[in-house]
């Protein structure tokens, strides 16, 4: 028989092994939707901390990308793959009964959802323990829709910052977890701030997950927040004809404005001496351009501007019709 001090020991030991035991194992289990980059910075980061547990991944299909049209896994489906997890890719979600079936087996805690690009049918929204829950890359309720970054840098926005919400069948209309502001400095181009949304949400999303999740029942810890429709703004799907710059029914502001919000895609493009030039770097210029009709296109030396409604753009870089990205210079050299 084991002395009295020796047993307590023995007790006290094994209820901290078991204890802790029952912490490591008691993870947050989520299924993660989502696509491009941005989405799979949020799940790398979600991967990569011991709280949770992915069980699943929905993402895209597969799509031609570039002038070669090669077919390309999404980056969520590439990032999945390399770590072990199952990505899913339906056509379309709301007619998968037998991937239904199977996510609503697993015993998530979460839908986590991250620029999936499809709408969610209710029953997918329904079947988590405690929340289906999207990141959105504004303030909500303003610019509600598929572009909300592009949307901030076109107007000239100094602040946006990323939402989580509890998803509703409505798009993004879902009653507020939890905010946080980023900074727009007047440079940032859509790359910049993709980059600080993806750092920024994917902490808030961990935040927003630990302090909401419970260990027992169906409702979680936080009390969301319901939208205020009155201060509601919407922004579309970015089309290539959106790229298309009027110099003389825009300021210089608005152009450099919409530079910096489709540097990525679709870019901005103009039409010059009849033919179709693409923008590729371009500064508001320090000269007003007094006395030069708006659209008109002006060099100095190696040097190229353009007079807006009010104010100059100098092109720095731009691509021709035709031909390959150049610098100005060298543009007008071959001219």
């Amino acid at each position: 028989m084991l002395p009295f001090f020796v047993y307590n020991f023995y007790v006290t030991v094994s209820s901290l092994i078991l204890t802790n035991s029952i912490k490591m194992d008691n993870k947050i289990k989520l299924i993660f939707y989502g696509t491009p980059d941005i989405a799979a910075r949020c799940l790398q980061a979600l991967v990569e901390d011991d709280s949770f547990e992915v069980l699943a991944v929905v993402t895209q299909e597969d799509k031609p990308v570039g002038r070669k049209q090669i077919m390309t896994a999404p980056p969520v489906k590439v990032y999945a793959e390399g770590q072990g997890i199952s990505a899913h890719q339906p056509e379309k979600l709301g007619s998968e009964d037998s991937l239904f079936e199977e996510l609503s087996s697993l015993g998530a805690d979460y839908n986590v959802v991250v620029a999936y690009g499809q709408m969610m049918p209710q029953r997918f929204l329904d079947f988590p323990r405690l929340r289906s829950v999207n990141l959105h890359v504004s303030l909500l309720p303003a610019y509600r829709g598929a572009s909300p970054m592009q949307e901030a840098l076109k107007n000239g926005d100094s602040v946006t910052g990323v939402t989580v919400q509890e998803m509703a069948l409505k798009m993004d209309r879902g009653p507020i977890l939890g905010v946080e502001e980023i900074v727009i400095t007047p440079d940032d181009t859509i790359f910049e701030l993709y980059e600080k949304s993806g750092l920024v949400g994917a902490d808030l999303l961990k935040r927003i997950l630990k302090e909401d999740f419970s260990e027992a029942g169906n409702e979680g810890n936080i009390s969301p927040t319901l939208q205020d429709e009155s201060k509601a703004s919407y922004c579309s799907k970015i089309t290539k004809k959106d790229g298309e710059i009027d110099f003389t029914v825009m300021t210089a502001g608005e152009v450099y404005n919409k530079y910096r919000a489709y540097k990525m895609w679709p870019g901005i493009y103009s039409f010059w001496n009849g033919k179709r030039v693409k923008l590729t770097e371009v500064k508001i210029s320090e000269d007003t351009g007094s006395g030069v009709a708006p659209g008109a296109w002006g060099k100095d030396k190696d040097r190229l501007f353009v007079k807006c409604k009010d104010g100059v753009i100098e092109i720095l870089r731009c691509q021709l019709e035709g031909k390959k990205e150049m610098s100005v210079a060298e543009v007008l050299r071959g001219m």
